[in-house]
């Protein structure tokens, strides 16, 4: 029996987007409204910011998996309200253990 590649590109993209879709099918409805609530709300008040700026400003609602938040930032990418910059920084939330977070950059912002 042949082992699986372990860096194979496509099958890489096929587990990332079967791991966002699983994940964002068992997200509570709810969460993800409060959610995306507060990426909105993170994105009025700032050019950039992570992922890490939006937790605070997250109120109601709760889910069995915080990784629910990626799909949350991509539905509000293609909604309009946030752009990758390309750029990445290390997560300041402990649980995170420093992995690097996306830079966004507001579509929306007041300023």
């Amino acid at each position: 029996m042949r082992q699986a590649d372990l860096f194979d590109e496509q099958a890489a993209r096929e587990a990332h987007k079967d791991g966002m879709g699983r994940v964002e099918d068992h997200a509570a409805p709810d969460w993800k409204d409060h959610a995306l609530e507060a990426v909105r709300a993170t994105a009025r008040s700032g050019r950039e910011f992570t992922v890490d700026d939006v937790w605070p400003n997250l109120a109601g609602g709760a889910t069995h998996d915080l990784r629910a938040m990626g799909p949350v930032m991509k539905r509000a990418q293609r909604l309009r309200l946030i752009e990758p910059t390309g750029r990445f920084e290390l997560a300041r939330r402990i649980s995170c253990h420093k992995c690097p977070r996306r830079v966004w950059r507001s579509l929306i912002c007041d300023e």
